[in-house]
């Protein structure tokens, strides 16, 4: 465990003038992520973040058909960012009365829509477009971090240094977290070490 930070009321405070906080990897929580926006009263707006069981990018904007038919080009960040080998997800919505639109083709670069009807209305519409995030298809993450009781097991190892008298109870081996005394450190009744033993160095 590279750090442990326990608050009874605030854990953390970070500040930066560029960044406060940059984590180098899976970042992992177990409680809602907020924003705070300012709206110019004593009390920000509270936004919490979107979650969802895949991991997605999203678009969404407003364009107009020419006589009844639109070929939108995604942003360039988007289409840098969606996954190529998962279907965009586009729903459209238009403003307005239509005979109806629909889509006539989507991938990660963009989509179509044509008016129903064969109709040559100048309308406009809205866009939501939801892709599957590239490099993360299939994402898997370290099985004892999303265990139910990983909190209950870590917080067993991490007391206070200057405790000497008591022991952590987790050891991390072989990608698996587990609670207890490592094996190697049990002793049977006379004292003597046990048979799993840990051996260094290149002795007899």
């Amino acid at each position: 465990m590279g750090a442990d930070i326990h608050g009874k009321i605030y854990g953390l405070y970070a500040e930066g003038g560029e960044v406060a906080i940059y984590a180098n990897g899976t970042s992992v929580q177990n409680g809602p992520q907020l924003h705070l926006q300012p709206n110019g009263t004593d009390q920000q707006t509270v936004l919490y973040a979107h979650v969802s069981t895949d991991m997605t990018v999203q678009t969404s904007g407003y364009a107009t058909l020419s006589s009844g038919k639109a070929t939108i080009q995604f942003d360039k960040s988007f289409a840098e960012a969606v996954s190529p080998d998962f279907p965009v997800v586009v729903t459209i919505s238009p403003l307005g009365i239509s005979e109806g639109i629909y889509l006539t083709e989507v991938d990660e670069k963009g989509f179509g829509v044509a008016e129903s009807g064969d109709a040559k209305s100048n309308g406009k519409f809205a866009f939501i477009a939801v892709g599957r995030r590239a490099g993360f298809e299939n994402p898997e993450f370290p099985a004892e971090a999303t265990q139910s009781d990983f909190v209950e097991r870590s917080a067993g190892g991490l007391h206070n240094d200057a405790d000497t008298k008591s022991e952590g109870r987790p050891y991390y081996e072989n990608g698996k977290l587990s609670v207890g005394k490592h094996p190697s450190t049990n002793v049977d009744r006379t004292g003597a070490a046990s048979q799993t033993r840990l051996v260094t160095g290149s002795g007899q």
